[in-house]
């Protein structure tokens, strides 16, 4: 992923400062507050936003595969490309490492 650290070294993301998140009906609902814009997720893009937050960087692609039941290999150019728009976006950023 461009722009991210490579996953060896990155423990996952986290929910941006200043967002607000609402998931509803598998649609994720993103707000950079105060003023917006408002990002809305299609339900494949939500299950990575889920994913992405839940595991370490190195298990994206397999999580979001097992809960598609696809092979990783299908998925991981899609995950990655969504986490990177996430991050650009500023609504999921890196974890700190320790």
């Amino acid at each position: 992923m461009s722009g991210v650290r490579a996953p060896a070294d990155d423990p996952g993301w986290r929910i941006g400062p200043d967002i607000a998140v609402v998931e509803r009906d598998g649609v994720a609902y993103l707000a950079v507050l105060p003023d917006g814009p408002i990002l809305v997720l299609d339900p494949v893009a939500t299950v990575v936003w889920d994913v992405a937050r839940a595991a370490p960087a190195e298990r994206l692609a397999a999580g979001v595969a097992e809960a598609f039941g696809m092979p990783v290999a299908a998925v991981a150019p899609h995950a990655e490309r969504i986490v990177g728009e996430l991050v650009s976006a500023g609504v999921l950023v890196p974890e700190e490492l320790p």
